[in-house]
């Protein structure tokens, strides 16, 4: 069973972001086939969509160490990036206007009624960066458009596997992820569905084509509103979200979910919030780099249960499909705030996943990069420290070309924690002012080479003054090059380690995380298998004790 997910829109790429983290957490596991991510968004500049596009390169290359260690090692041990995905896109297409598909594809008396539906800006603009919070545009091209992608685009990639699953009376899991209150998300992800379930005629199992879905279980992951934009051009109107929302959900309330052959989803998801965030006013293109936050991390969850959800549990026909989640926060203070914590989320493993991947992030810059990298690059004589650690690893590697596989190995790593760190981080500054301790403009503030700042909040996840030292230091790293700058310093300390994330009992010192990875065999002779055995002891290192039984 082929599992698939159309990540839709910017916000499409941004849960895409929040999946892989997950994934990298160990958070969302999916063994087996590959997860077939497919991007979906015509603007093929966006910051967000690169964002993502680079992660899924990244995430590949960490993973690609993390399987080739655990391949080699005599028990295998869970330290994430488990998942794997392989990435299609639909976001290169002939631009055309609204006028000029209507000419091509509607007879005379059919053009005549659709300029009576379009505005003529809505007529001559063009989608080249996606349809602006007009879906209706984006409705019409993508009903019109799908069907006559070459064989050979990547989307019709996708749909060929998919067609090919259905005609052996497979049954496919396929998410549609996105917003409704934009253009992009709110026309694609119905469109995609419809497009999908008109594929499930080939289904030899004619029980199987009068099911929801026809066969293939379909899920679709909404997000609400959840932010607001500066003021702009007017050509999207932030104050429109909610009407649009509005009517996108009457439409799945009516169409989109239940018993019958007229209906599309098996399962939907829909995540907001009533605080919104403020985004500077953009319509796409590299400066549409929105932050990361919080409904992406919950999309995400979200990504996670639908794919490993015994498919049978979805029958619309025998339950309503209704379940309420609210994220539990903490009692209102004398301050009104109602804290968000790690028992805030239904997945009681995504503490202990997270914290894994921020101990390593900090044990890299506040130790172990910069001394070992800058001996394989030949800036030092060849480890003159020789201290237990590179003893174990790397002594052994002599030749330049061996030197130069480990430290690609590092820099990969310094890359991945670079965007994981600055994930977290934008996470938690975009969290509503109720669920931190500090107010709006207090907190621990970040002065960044670039000139930029940023304030990151104390709060009740990690400890807010040693994550601005972990964002200040991985911002200002150039392209994942430990040795380029020297160790973390400032106020943080090795030790400090243990109190990085709350709410985890046992001994977390470098010390420890020093006696856990010294002592991982390793037989590596290669620069390659020795960074990939130390990267997965050191997560290895990293992770919860209880849940790696020691």
């Amino acid at each position: 069973m082929g599992s698939y997910v159309f990540f839709v829109g910017g916000s499409g790429a941004k849960m895409l972001e929040a999946t892989l983290h997950a994934a990298a957490a160990g958070v969302l596991r999916h063994p087996g086939a590959a997860i077939r991510a497919v991007i979906v968004d015509l603007d093929q500049t966006g910051g967000n969509l690169k964002r993502a596009e680079r992660l899924t390169s990244l995430y590949a290359q960490m993973r690609a160490c993390v399987s080739a260690a655990q391949a080699e090692a005599e028990q295998e041990t869970d330290v994430g990036f488990t998942a794997d995905f392989a990435l299609y896109r639909l976001t290169a297409v002939e631009e055309q206007a609204m006028g000029g598909i209507l000419r091509a594809t509607a007879p005379g008396d059919e053009r005549e009624i659709a300029r009576a539906l379009y505005t003529d800006y809505e007529m001559e603009m063009s989608y080249k960066k996606g349809f602006y919070g007009h879906p209706n545009v984006g409705a019409h091209f993508f009903a019109s458009e799908l069907p006559k992608l070459p064989p050979e685009h990547s989307f019709s990639e996708v749909m060929e596997e998919i067609r090919r699953e259905l005609v052996k009376g497979g049954r496919p899991r396929i998410l549609l992820a996105g917003s409704i209150f934009g253009g992009t998300g709110a026309s694609a992800i119905p469109s995609i569905a419809r497009y999908i379930r008109n594929l499930t005629d080939e289904n030899p199992n004619p029980d199987a084509r009068r099911n929801v879905g026809g066969g293939a279980v379909i899920g679709a992951m909404l997000l609400l509103p959840y932010f607001a934009t500066t003021r702009g051009d007017g050509v999207i109107e932030a104050s429109q979200f909610e009407q649009k929302a509005k009517a996108a959900l009457e439409y799945y309330a009516r169409e989109g979910v239940g018993y019958g052959e007229n209906k599309v989803f098996n399962a939907v998801y829909m995540v907001g919030t009533r605080d919104k965030v403020v985004y500077d006013y953009c319509t796409g293109g590299e400066g549409q780099n929105n932050a990361a936050h919080l409904v992406d991390w919950l999309g995400a969850q979200a990504v996670s249960h639908f794919l490993t959800t015994n498919p049978d549990a979805y029958d619309p026909q025998t339950q309503d499909g209704h379940y309420l989640y609210n994220l539990n926060l903490t009692a209102p203070s004398a301050e009104g705030k109602t804290l968000l914590t790690w028992d805030s989320f239904p997945d009681m493993g995504l503490r202990g996943g997270m914290a894994r991947l921020l101990r390593a992030a900090y044990a890299l810059a506040a130790s172990y990069g910069y001394p070992i990298v800058r001996d394989l690059s030949g800036q030092k004589r060849f480890f003159q420290t020789q201290d237990a650690l590179t003893k174990r690893y790397f002594r052994r590697v002599r030749a330049d070309e061996e030197r130069e596989a480990a430290v690609r190995g590092f820099r990969a790593a310094g890359c991945y924690f670079t965007e994981f760190v600055r994930w977290i981080t934008e996470v938690l500054i975009t969290l509503p002012p109720a669920y931190v301790r500090s107010n709006p403009g207090e907190g621990y503030a970040v002065q960044l080479k670039n000139g930029g700042r940023v304030d990151v909040p104390s709060n009740a996840l990690v400890d807010g003054a040693l994550l601005a030292l972990l964002y200040k230091y991985y911002m200002d790293l150039p392209d994942g090059r430990y040795e380029a700058q020297t160790p973390l310093s400032g106020d943080a300390r090795q030790e400090d380690i243990r109190s990085l994330v709350g709410g985890l009992t046992g001994e977390y010192t470098f010390e420890a995380l020093n006696r856990s990875v010294v002592s991982q065999t390793s037989e590596s002779v290669s620069g390659s298998t020795c960074f990939e055995t130390f990267l997965s002891s050191l997560l290895y290192a990293c992770s919860v004790q209880g849940e790696r039984g020691v």
